[in-house]
């Protein structure tokens, strides 16, 4: 059975993405958890209802009694999508260690599952300055600093960024 998991809140508006139990990474279960615990105890104080609108396959979540306001989409975005490559043949490089620093928040990025792509993803609807570096035996670390990700209404902004390795 899926579960809904939050993505960002706006004022009053809080967007969802619903997942299979288990898809889930560390980081993103984490974030889910403190969702969880801050809302429960924000409800018990506040008692706010959330409506959820569907339409057409794409469900929204909405403030009640808030005509006009910005319906966000339930997608879950990831703020950097990094691609290391081989800086003398081009070549990607797909089993790299990415890691991504924004104060005391550290993630290492997730490989892509997708057929090839060797891209790398994180900072899911999370905002802000990254350092990043990547590494991998047989090549110099690299990376690249003060990588900026912003966020509109409803989500990151997603920001590519290539990182060569030399060997």
């Amino acid at each position: 059975m899926a579960m809904a998991v939050p993505t960002r809140r706006i004022g009053r508006l809080r967007t969802f993405v619903y997942v299979e139990p288990g898809t889930l990474t560390d980081v993103e279960r984490n974030y889910v958890d403190r969702y969880h615990a801050r809302e429960m105890r924000a409800a018990e104080l506040a008692g706010i209802a959330v409506v959820a609108v569907a339409t057409a396959g794409c469900v929204a979540v909405q403030a009640p009694g808030a005509p006009g306001s910005i319906a966000c989409t339930l997608q879950f975005v990831y703020g950097l999508s990094v691609i290391v490559q081989d800086a003398e043949t081009g070549v990607r490089v797909c089993d790299a260690q990415v890691t991504a620093v924004s104060g005391s928040y550290r993630e290492t990025l997730m490989a892509s599952a997708s057929s090839g792509d060797c891209s790398y993803a994180g900072a899911g609807e999370r905002a802000g300055v990254y350092d990043l570096s990547a590494s991998k035996t047989g090549y110099t670390s690299t990376a690249s600093n003060n990588v900026r990700v912003d966020a509109d209404v409803c989500h990151v902004i997603p920001v590519r960024v290539t990182l060569l390795l030399k060997r």
